[in-house]
């Protein structure tokens, strides 16, 4: 689906698909490199200092992707929805008619299911970000080890 009838702040990427802090990015450049490049050396970049950059944006998005993947193998229910059922059992508790009591307890159940589907979701779509993040990190660094080889073997 497009982004046309969305809000503009809406198609901005969020979460596990955000881009990385840029002192990640940084600190990771500074160990794949073995130093901190010069600002004059992002000016003109050379091919082995452009594909260090992507290496270390690479895994900088797989740690903070990883650290959304372990989070969300933790949650078992939605919390929305949880908020949802204390309101349904606030009115089981306070529902005199059979009929009106009989009705929450099923919407409570359907809750409980949703709940626990939208759970699963999440880390399913949380597993997919991580092989995504992995398998970018995995052709940078393929890349940069090309270049690196390259440049060893001139």
């Amino acid at each position: 689906m497009s982004g046309a009838g969305k809000s503009p702040s809406a198609n901005r990427l969020h979460g596990a698909q955000s881009r990385p802090a840029g002192g990640d990015v940084a600190q990771f450049l500074a160990e794949i490199l073995g130093r901190v490049p010069s600002s004059d050396e992002f000016l003109n970049p050379s091919r082995h200092l452009s594909a260090a950059l992507r290496l270390a944006d690479a895994e900088a998005r797989l740690e903070s992707v990883y650290r959304h993947y372990a989070e969300a193998q933790f949650q078992s229910r939605n919390a929305e929805l949880d908020h949802m059922q204390d309101h349904l059992d606030d009115l089981l508790y306070f529902a005199k008619s059979p009929e009106i009591k009989a009705e929450v307890r099923l919407r409570i159940l359907r809750l409980e299911r949703a709940s626990k589907f939208y759970s699963n979701q999440a880390k399913r779509l949380a597993g997919r970000y991580l092989r995504e993040a992995q398998s970018a990190r995995d052709r940078a660094l393929g890349d940069y080890l090309d270049i690196v080889e390259a440049g060893s073997s001139n």
